[in-house]
Parts: C-alpha cells; sequence; structure tokens
C-alpha cells in the first residue's frame, strides 16, 4: 500500500492532484483510496495504474468524463508501460529531523553573507543618490553657463 505523497511522486503530481483524482476517480479506486473519515488513504498499485491512466488521458486533453467512460470500458494505459513502482515501506529519510544547532551551524555563513552584501547594496545606493544631486548641480551650473554664454555672443548679456 502507498501513501498519499508516496503515489504524488510516483506520478509527478501534487498531493492534491491524488486527492482531487482519488475524488473524481473514486469508482474505479479501491476501497483504501478513499477510506472513511480519520483514517489515511492507501493506494493499492491498482490505483497507480489507474491514477496514472488518469493522468495520461488528462494529459491528452480528455475531458473527467471521458476519462471516468474510457476507465469503465477497461482502458488501462500503464498495464502496458510497464513502469518501475515507488519502493514498498517506509518514507524515504529525506525529511529526517536534525537538530536547529546544526541547521544554524550550517546556515549562518549563508545568512552573515547576506547581511554584508546588503549593506554593500544600501551604500552603493546612497553613492547613487549623492552622484545624481551632484550631477543634477552640475546640469544646472552648465544650463547657466549655457545661456550666459549665447546672451553674450547675441549681444544680450
Amino acid at each position: 500500500m502507498f501513501a498519499v505523497s508516496q503515489t504524488a511522486r510516483y506520478l509527478g503530481v501534487s498531493p492534491a492532484t491524488v486527492r482531487n483524482y482519488t475524488r473524481q476517480f473514486a469508482d474505479h479506486l479501491s476501497p483504501t483510496a478513499s477510506p472513511p473519515p480519520g483514517q489515511p488513504r492507501r493506494f493499492t498499485e491498482e490505483d497507480l495504474r489507474v491514477m496514472a491512466t488518469v493522468k495520461s488521458l488528462l494529459t491528452e486533453g480528455v475531458t473527467y468524463e471521458q476519462a471516468r467512460r474510457r476507465l469503465a470500458d477497461g482502458l488501462h494505459l500503464v498495464e502496458d508501460l510497464d513502469l518501475p513502482l515507488p519502493p514498498r515501506g517506509r518514507e524515504p529519510t529525506e525529511t529526517a529531523l536534525v537538530p536547529m544547532a546544526s541547521v544554524h551551524l550550517i546556515v549562518q555563513p549563508y545568512i552573515d553573507q547576506t547581511e554584508q552584501l546588503r549593506k554593500e547594496r544600501d551604500q552603493a545606493l546612497s553613492r547613487v543618490v549623492e552622484l545624481e544631486r551632484h550631477l543634477g548641480r552640475l546640469e544646472g551650473l552648465l544650463e547657466s553657463q549655457r545661456r550666459s554664454w549665447l546672451q553674450r555672443l547675441l549681444g544680450r548679456g
């Protein structure tokens, strides 16, 4: 039997999609796929074949209703594809608990580097603002010199 997370990984979809398929195609799945409230969903190998068929059909543009009809007619595309099934047993240890002190030791250099980069960015932005002000003053001075020169040339200064 496979959990929702294992089934989602196998199909390459989100757990929410697995739950949606379970609701939409309950008539074609085992009773353990839609257990009573408070009990976990468990999927059989046949459930995985059905859901893989559903995913394939939906990817091709078939509607939910058309997919239900094809399943009712006995269509199971996955039987011919010989897809590998997820490993049985315990969930992978990718989600193992790690002490926060260990995480802190690993992450802290990146936090420090990020803070340093933020400080450098803020300093650079301050310098840009300062340079823009200076540029504005220089442009004003240049404009006044240009008018003055033009007025002298035209004999108006």
